[in-house]
């Protein structure tokens, strides 16, 4: 399935906006949250003193002023986000209970139509609540605070869950997704980090694919490494616009109809293949179309004490 095609290679994203304004202080924002916040506010803070100090006072034509009003719509941004993602999950999370506890008497009924809803409404509810928690990578990824749970993962099993979260998006569209897999990859990764990646990959190629056939793929390759991508046949991503789209607010194809969502996702996908030591890479193959291939060491290469030092 991989292509000998080339484009934008990114060994993850550039992490430069900073994040939220005192957040830790709020006892429903989560601690981790908050921490990301305030390490982000500290540099931003730092910068703008900088800026200021380094020529001896203010810059010339309210510079120094605007970077600061820059810098604190970036803080409320990403504080909302913190914000957000709680209130969003705590709903989602009691509303997931409810259904548990239905698919139990759901199964106790023996009717399969209704066991498949509530299965259905089951895992809708639980990608909602994993979108959610996304948020909060937001924030994290901003002040370089991510940091991956490892543990042994397959990616036979991500792909899987995957392709049942997105098989009635894709029933929807009318579009054939599928999946192939060579031999059994697995790795020390953060699982919940791997499928947000992937979910991510999936849900751009069946927004912006033009109604083509989504097709997932993974494998291992030489030197401990293993793959997986999400390729599709649509109109592909602008020779111009290649070099940026991987960047924050960026969206995968500027000229689609279909206009939801922040232009986050490929930014986040390109973050956390660099928290968890891999990269990201844009084939173009030349029959048209777009290839996302994420690469990933099946087991961490450097200390823990060594990632925060760098």
């Amino acid at each position: 399935m991989r292509s000998s095609s080339c484009g934008v290679i990114v060994k993850g994203a550039p992490v430069e906006e900073d994040a939220a304004d005192d957040p830790e202080d709020d006892p429903d924002v989560d601690p981790a949250a908050g921490a990301a916040a305030a390490g982000g506010r500290a540099r931003a803070r730092g910068r703008v003193t900088g800026s200021r100090d380094a020529g001896g006072g203010e810059e010339p034509g309210g510079l120094a002023a605007q970077l600061r009003e820059a810098l604190e719509a970036i803080e409320a941004r990403d504080e909302f986000l913190a914000i957000a993602a709680h209130e969003l999950r705590s709903p989602l999370n009691a509303l997931g209970l409810q259904l548990a506890v239905l698919e139990r008497q759901a199964a106790i009924s023996g009717v399969p139509q209704l066991q498949a809803q509530v299965a259905r409404a089951r895992r809708n509810v639980d990608r909602y609540i994993r979108r959610a928690s996304a948020l909060l990578d937001v924030s994290r990824l901003a002040s370089g605070q991510l940091q991956p749970e490892r543990r042994p993962v397959a990616l036979r099993d991500v792909v899987q869950l995957v392709l049942d979260a997105y098989q009635d998006e894709a029933q929807l569209r009318g579009v054939a997704i599928d999946a192939h897999i060579d031999g059994n990859p697995a790795g020390l990764w953060d699982e919940r980090m791997v499928e947000e990646m992937l979910s991510n990959l999936v849900s751009n190629a069946l927004r912006y694919g033009a109604g083509s056939p989504v097709r997932i793929g993974a494998g291992e390759s030489p030197g401990g490494m293993a793959w997986f991508e999400v390729a599709d046949n649509g109109p592909g991503i602008p020779e111009a616009e290649r070099e940026f789209v991987f960047g924050k607010f960026s969206r995968a194809v500027s000229h689609s109809r279909d206009r939801g969502g922040f232009g986050l996702g490929l930014w986040i996908v390109a973050g956390m293949a660099e928290a968890l030591e891999g990269s990201i890479a844009l084939r173009t193959p030349v029959e048209g179309g777009a290839v996302f291939v994420v690469t990933l060491p099946t087991e961490p290469r450097l200390p823990t004490e060594e990632k925060h030092r760098s």
